[in-house]
Formats: structure tokens, sequence, C-alpha cells
């Protein structure tokens, strides 16, 4: 399985000019834990520490960061629950100077990054996934009513009460997901098969980023779905809708990634689906919205006529209790058009989510190819770990012709 960075408390900054050394200080508290947090990281692990702004590139399509102070890191044991960040930069040298002198202007907020891998990140495919996933702090805003606008008082900033994660793509843009920060529910947070999904269709994207390529027969990606849906594309525009989205991982990379694209993200009430859009930079003529859908009520009205061409799902079969709702919301989007897609990605996490397939055979949906290993990173810590944590299934639909 992967593990995943994240804050245990928002980080603070504190300065006091009276000081001898003028220094920022920076103070957090770190966990390392699985997807649904009911595991921690078994291993020590160096975590590197940087401190990073995006104010000066965000009018770049690449979007890059700087970075203002790198080399610091943090030991994490195996016996660690929770890690203590408390580090001292050199706010002249450092911070101020560096910004002041390259840019011209003063840094008004910046996060802090918590990491396994002291470099860039490389672009992401199920082969570069790390084992553990960075996280970035909310904003640490220097410029308000809580700081002076010249540095001859003591003051302390809090970090805004959130986690974001950022993935490279192949495209150059980069996958803004913010993240509530802490236990604060499910629909919170990343989870591994949304992460092993969006790692292998950025890999395929891009390997099909040529018509030629769509049309090649690859071995390498076997998920003949995909190839059906991507030539719509080049003819017309493509509709797709998820159902589960979470954080919105996987709909706003599509919508990032293919061109000519409308994209709805759905939920129950999300605000932070809707705030990463706000991250988004869809591809040319591609878009993607947020929707309120809840399984087991009808289509809303926004909804209601829609022709879409895929339906696609990540880590919502962890619940049986829901299968009943979500087969009949893919059954309804069906019945709007009957050659509709479907493509659902899992990790498997008990052996009663088996019932899900013939629960959709019953509802007229047959498989649409062969079911797709994503291998994903994993260490194990025990004789009684299935080796199942080590890879997400994705499964394809379509719906069965009647005779």
């Amino acid at each position: 399985m992967v593990y995943y960075l994240n804050f245990v408390s928002t980080p603070k900054i504190s300065f006091d000019p009276k000081e001898f050394n003028q220094e920022w200080h920076v103070q957090a508290k770190i966990s390392i834990t699985s997807d649904l947090q009911e595991e921690l990281y078994p291993r020590p692990q160096d975590i590197y520490i940087d401190l990073i702004t995006d104010e000066y590139t965000l009018s770049q399509t690449s979007q890059y960061d700087t970075s203002l102070c790198q080399g610091r890191h943090v030991s994490w044991d195996k016996d660690n629950r929770v890690l203590k960040i408390d580090s001292r930069y050199r706010a002249s040298k450092e911070i101020q100077g560096h910004t002041n002198l390259q840019f011209g202007r003063p840094l008004t907020h910046f996060r802090m990054e918590v990491t396994m891998i002291p470099f860039p990140k490389p672009v992401l495919s199920p082969s570069t996934l790390p084992l553990i996933v960075g996280a970035r702090s909310g904003e640490l805003k220097l410029q308000g009513p809580s700081t002076p606008s010249k540095l001859d008082k003591p003051f302390t900033v809090e970090a805004t009460r959130e986690v974001q994660r950022v993935f490279s793509l192949y495209n150059g843009t980069r996958l803004y997901v913010n993240e509530a920060m802490g236990q604060t529910g499910l629909s919170g947070h990343v989870w591994d098969a949304s992460l092993g999904l969006v790692a292998y269709l950025n890999d395929w994207l891009e390997y099909n980023d040529t018509i030629a390529n769509v049309h090649a027969d690859s071995k390498k990606f076997d998920i003949p779905i995909l190839h059906e849906i991507l030539l719509i594309s080049y003819r017309r525009k493509l509709k797709i809708i998820e159902l589960g989205t979470g954080c919105g991982l996987v709909g706003i990379l599509l919508a990032q990634l293919i061109s000519h694209c409308d994209v709805a993200i759905t939920d129950q009430d999300n605000e932070l689906a809707q705030i990463n859009i706000k991250y988004a930079t869809p591809a040319k003529s591609s878009t993607v919205t947020f929707e309120t859908l809840r399984w087991e009520e009808e289509l809303p009205a926004s909804l209601v006529g829609k022709r879409f061409d895929l339906v696609i799902i990540s880590d919502c079969t962890y619940n049986t209790d829901s299968f009943p709702a979500l087969v009949g919301t893919i059954s309804r989007l069906a019945e709007q058009e009957p050659d509709i897609k479907v493509i659902i990605a899992t990790k498997v996490r008990n052996e009663e989510e088996k019932i899900f397939f013939p629960m959709m055979k019953k509802a007229g949906f047959k498989k649409g190819g062969l079911t797709h290993e994503i291998p994903i990173p994993g260490i194990y810590v025990g004789k009684g770990q299935s080796p199942s944590k080590r890879q997400i299934d994705v499964h394809s639909f379509i719906k069965a012709k009647r005779i």
C-alpha cells in the first residue's frame, strides 16, 4: 500500500526581531499513514522539509515553484505516531534576501512541504509512484492583519487548515489536490485506487497523445474501452462523469489531459472538490464542473437527459451497503446513453466487495475486457498481509445488448 504524509497540526511561523540571529521559527507535527489512516508507516525514513512559494509563477503553464530553504530533514522512527518539526531559518539570508534579490518584491505567502524525495518530482506514472506521498501545508500568509508591514515587531502566523498534494503530469501541467486536514471524513482524502488510476491514465494518455498511437495495437495499455473513449474526442466533444469523486483527483486529471472533453465530477455536497477545480488547468476546449449527486436519489435536474460516454469510479466499492444505490445510478445514466462505458478502479479491502459484479450483471452490464492490474508501491509488514494491497484492479463494463 501507499503511505501519505499528513499534517497533524497546522504549521506555524514565528519571528522576533529582538532575537540575536533574527530567525524564522517554523513548527509543525506530521504523521505517515495509509490512505484511510488506519496504519502507520512501520520503518525508519528521512523526511525532507522545504519552504516553497508559487506566487511568482502562477501565470506560467508549468507552474513551477520557488524553493526558499532546501536541505533540512527530520527522521521518522518505526515507533513514531507523530513527528515534531522544529526548524529555524535565517530570515535575512534564506528567506527575505532570496526573494527580494531575485524578484524585487517581498514574499507574501508560502507553504511548508514535507516529502521523502529531496529533488524535483518525476512525472506521475505507476513506475514513479513514491512509497510515501508528500504533502504541502496550507498557506502561511506573511502580509495581512496579523503581520506588520515591516518586520520590526514579533508575530506568529498559522497556516490555513488543509493539506495539498501536487502531481506532475506529462503535458507540463500540475495536478493540485487539496485535502481535509485530519480525520474529517472519508471523502476528504486521496485514496490508493484513485492515485493508482491517475498514475496509469497519465502514462497511458502520454503514449496515446497522437491519433496514430491511439490506433496502434500496444500490449502495454490493455483496457480496450479507453481506446474507444479517446477516439471519440477526435470526432466530437467527449462527455465523462465521475461518481464519488471525493477530492476530484481522477476527473480533474482527465480534464487537464484530454482536449475537447467535458467532465462532470459528482459526489454529495463536497466543498473540497469545488476548491480543487479552481486549481485545475483544463486542456484545450475542455471543462470540469461539480454536480451534487446522491446515489440513493433520482438524477438531479442538471444531469437529466445528458448523454455521457464514460462513467468513471474509483475506490467506491468498500461499502457493500451502497452497492444497490451505486448500480442504480449507473443504470439511470445508461438509460440516457445505451452505449455508455464504465470504468471502476478498486483496491480490495474485504471479500464481500465481490458481490458488486453479480449486481452489475443483473442490471444488464457485462465485462468490457479483462481486469487490468496496476502495481502500486508497498511493503510487507507481516505474514498476514494480502498481496492485493500492492495492486489496483481496473474493471470495465458495457451495457449488454438485448437480443
